[in-house]
C-alpha cells in the first residue's frame, strides 16, 4: 500500500533576480513500513523535498499524494490535522516551547485526546522507547545533541504516525550515536509498520534504510539496489507500537 508518492514535483525559489531550482521533476513512492534516506549536499534540496511531503508548502508542478490525497488540494485545517495525528516531523534546530519539560513537550501533541497524566504517561514510555527516558524532568539546553535528536523523535512518534519526516537527524552525532539513530529508525519502519522518510548530508549515514536516493540540484537520483530488511542491527530490538495505533493508555 502506498503511503506517500511525489509525481514530477517541482519547486522554485526567487531570490532577488535569481531563481533558484529546489525540486526538479521528483517522483518517489513509498509504501507502509519503508525505511528511504536521501543525502544530499547542503541546498541540494533535502529540506524542501520533506516539507513538499509534509504539505507545510505547495509544489509549483506535480502531484503530492498521501494515503491516497492529494495535499495541495485540502484545506489548511485538513494539513494541519494531518500533521497533528498522521505525519510526525523531526526538523534541524527544532526546539522545546519555553518553560516545558521534556516530559511535557513530548506529551503535547496527545493533550487534545487523553487527559494531562494520561498524556505524560505515553511520553514517559516513548521517551523510554527511544533511549532518553533520563531526559523526562530535564530542560531543552541542558540536552546533548543526540538527546535532542531523540526528543525530538519521541515528539514525532507518540502520537503513532502512519508517515516520519526526518530532516537530516544524523547530524552532530558521533558514529555510535548515528549507528543507533538509524537503527531505531529501522525499528521504527519494520517493527511498527511507519513509513520513514530521512535525509542526509552524506551516503554513509543512510546504509542501514531500506532504500538509499541522493539529490542533487533538485533532481533525485535513481535508487541503488534496494537492501532487504533484517530484523539484526542497531535499535532492532525497540519494540515500537503499529504506525495509526490509537490507544487510550496502553503505555501506563
Amino acid at each position: 500500500m502506498t503511503v506517500l508518492s511525489l509525481d514530477g514535483v517541482a519547486k522554485r525559489y526567487v531570490r532577488g533576480d535569481r531563481e533558484i531550482v529546489a525540486l526538479d521533476g521528483v517522483s518517489v513512492d513509498l509504501a507502509k513500513g519503508d525505511f528511504v534516506a536521501v543525502s544530499g549536499r547542503s541546498r541540494s534540496g533535502k529540506t524542501t523535498l520533506l516539507r513538499i511531503a509534509a504539505g507545510i508548502e505547495v509544489p509549483d508542478a506535480g502531484s503530492v499524494r498521501f494515503d491516497g490525497e492529494e495535499l495541495a488540494t485540502l484545506s489548511r485545517k485538513r494539513r494541519a490535522r494531518l500533521l497533528l495525528e498522521e505525519i510526525g516531523c523531526v526538523w534541524q534546530g527544532g526546539r522545546i516551547t519555553h518553560g516545558l519539560s521534556v516530559r511535557d513537550h513530548v506529551a503535547l501533541p496527545l493533550l487534545k485526546s487523553q487527559s494531562h497524566s494520561q498524556a505524560r504517561r505515553r511520553a514517559n514510555a516513548m521517551l523510554e522507547r527511544v533511549g532518553a527516558q533520563g531526559c523526562a524532568r530535564a530542560q531543552w539546553h541542558e540536552l546533548s545533541d543526540g538527546d535532542r535528536t531523540r526528543v525530538a523523535l519521541a515528539h514525532a512518534l507518540v502520537r503513532a504516525p502512519r508517515l516520519l519526516l526526518a530532516d537530516e537527524p544524523t547530524v552532530n552525532l558521533n558514529m555510535l550515536e548515528r549507528e543507533q539513530l538509524v537503527g531505531l529508525l529501522r525499528s521504527v519502519a519494520q517493527d511498527g509498520g511507519v513509513t520513514v522518510l530521512m535525509t542526509a548530508p552524506d551516503a554513509p549515514a543512510t546504509v542501514h534504510s531500506n532504500r538509499t536516493m541522493s539529490i542533487d540540484a533538485g533532481r533525485l537520483i535513481k535508487p541503488t539496489s534496494e537492501r532487504r530488511r533484517s530484523p539484526e542491527g542497531p535499535g532492532a530490538v525497540i519494540p515500537f507500537p503499529a504506525a495509526g495505533e490509537r490507544r487510550s493508555d496502553r503505555s501506563a
